[in-house]
């Protein structure tokens, strides 16, 4: 795992599985949510310079405008994969709750019984 620098912004997985687990995440969920980013950003960056490469292979020279389109690109396909990451988060943080509440109210039922 490694960290991303990216115009500047730097993202960095450890720190982020750190904040992860702080979050009350289980290290399987962490490793997962962790793995899974790092793969999205990765191929936002392969993608990237494979677009670059294109460009120069061409024989054309990137205008100012080109770069700035690529990093346009860049930034909205990384604010999609962050608001389907919280989603996603979201989703498993309500089913937490769910289970919590749905184990709590069952151990009571046994309680009550006996």
């Amino acid at each position: 795992m490694t960290t991303f620098t990216i115009n500047n912004s730097r993202f960095d997985v450890v720190e982020y599985i750190k904040n992860l687990r702080k979050a009350n995440f289980t290290q399987d969920q962490t490793e997962a949510i962790a793995q899974e980013t790092e793969h999205f950003i990765d191929n936002i960056l392969k993608q990237t310079k494979q677009e670059a490469k294109d460009l120069f292979d061409n024989k054309e020279l990137a205008t100012k405008g080109n770069i700035r389109e690529l990093e346009l690109k860049t930034q909205k396909e990384i604010a999609l994969i962050k608001s389907r990451l919280l989603k996603w988060m979201l989703g498993i943080g309500r089913t937490s709750i769910i289970l919590v509440i749905s184990s709590t109210f069952t151990m009571l039922k046994l309680m009550l019984r006996i």
